[in-house]
């Protein structure tokens, strides 16, 4: 056996080498030709690789950054060469691969030029979680097994629709908050915002879930990539970002959040848009919704991303048109409890998600902090059962 550093999700072998999509740890490629001492000969970073697929000198990688094409004419050292947004597990025959893309469908992807890419074809196949092609059909497993007639795959289909073509504004619309003076080392917290006056969001059970559902180091290791950003931080709470206890920083937990799904009344999942500023850090937050919607996807929750203009991304937060939203706001690492006011208070002019709880008010108004007093004031509002700390925002990274 060898160890590999993430999780080993699925394995290709060809001659003397082995393929391992590794999950976190990416694509590993394994000398196997003493299959006593198999040793580790090459990799290359492909963010959460799920599925493996190998055809002359190419991988085809599928996971959350979507289809991925590896070249691994050399085993020692292999190399991207292009991709296609849709993760899943693969298969690939000829010019085609075949893309399990769970929940939604079986996309057909024309690979005939590995560093382009396309979507040429989907049908609708809701659970599909692995693919086996042979002859004139395909053969996907999930719920149960589904039988396809490749000939029935002609549906031409886009991953992210753009509502509103982001157009350059010289004067953005400011959106209101109060004065901060940014005095901390990270200057900017990134979250995911849980619109609570929509359902399923309005249901408390729901929004716990998707708390529960996030990878935060799979979503860390991406903001380390983010063009720009000085310094990333994972950040698992407002309240106290090294907090152990669950009830402020709940660690991923897939099977206790399908469980809460399923008493709220989601156990099949539920469609949802995730919106995105097309002015502010487009590709990094697009990136993040993306593996947001990577991570809602084991519990069969289906992601569109919305990408508005700066002016409509802002109107639509103030008037709570949107069900998900990945935003940005400036905060003061040293100072969360004012973050909290601004992003939580009934009468805040930032509180988009629509988060209202007299209860907090009432703790809020009546506290006095300090820098001490953050993992304090977390544990009374897990006392008094205000449900901040698993409410209706998710922060996830902090950068500068």
């Amino acid at each position: 056996s060898v160890d590999t550093p993430g999780q080993a999700r699925s394995v290709f072998v060809r001659g003397d080498h082995a393929f391992v999509a590794d999950f976190r740890g990416g694509l590993r490629v394994i000398d196997i030709s003493s299959p006593n001492s198999p040793r580790e000969v090459g990799s290359v970073d492909t963010l959460a690789t799920g599925g493996v697929f190998v055809q002359g000198n190419y991988a085809f990688v599928a996971g959350v950054a979507g289809l991925q094409v590896i070249d691994v004419s050399d085993p020692t050292s292999p190399r991207g060469v292009g991709s296609v947004d849709t993760p899943g597990d693969v298969f690939v025959r000829g010019d085609q691969a075949f893309v399990a893309d769970r929940p939604n469908s079986l996309r057909v992807i024309d690979v005939s030029n590995p560093v382009s890419p396309l979507v040429v074809g989907s049908v609708d196949t809701p659970g599909s979680m692995s693919v086996f092609v042979q002859g004139d059909h395909a053969y996907l497993s999930g719920v149960g097994l589904t039988i396809l007639r490749l000939a029935v795959i002609k549906e031409v289909v886009k991953e992210v629709v753009v509502v509103a073509t982001p157009t350059p504004s010289p004067a953005p619309a400011a959106v209101p908050s109060p004065s901060l003076t940014i005095v901390g080392p990270f200057d900017t917290m990134i979250y995911l915002g849980m619109n609570s006056t929509v359902p399923p969001f309005n249901d408390p059970m729901v929004r716990a879930a998707i708390h529960l559902l996030l990878d935060r180091n799979l979503i860390e290791t991406l903001g380390l990539n983010f063009s720009g950003s000085v310094d990333v931080a994972k950040v698992t709470s407002i309240i106290d970002p090294d907090s152990v206890n669950p009830n402020i920083a709940p660690a991923q937990d897939v099977s206790r959040a399908l469980i809460l799904l399923a008493k709220a009344g989601y156990p099949n999942g539920f469609p949802v848009r995730i919106m995105v500023d097309g002015e502010t850090q487009q590709q990094d937050d697009r990136d993040l919704a993306s593996v947001v919607g990577f991570n809602l996807r084991d519990a069969n929750i289906q992601s569109t991303i919305e990408i508005f203009s700066h002016s409509t991304y802002i109107n639509r937060l103030q008037t709570g048109d949107f069900d998900l939203v990945i935003g940005r706001t400036t905060a003061d690492w040293n100072d969360r409890p004012a973050l909290l006011g601004r992003l939580f208070l009934k009468t805040s002019a930032e509180n988009f998600t629509g988060f209202s709880s007299s209860t907090f008010d009432t703790l809020f108004n009546a506290a006095s902090f300090g820098a001490a007093e953050n993992e304090a004031f977390g544990t009374l509002l897990a006392q008094q059962e205000v449900e901040v700390p698993i409410a209706t925002l998710a922060p996830m990274l902090w950068s500068r």
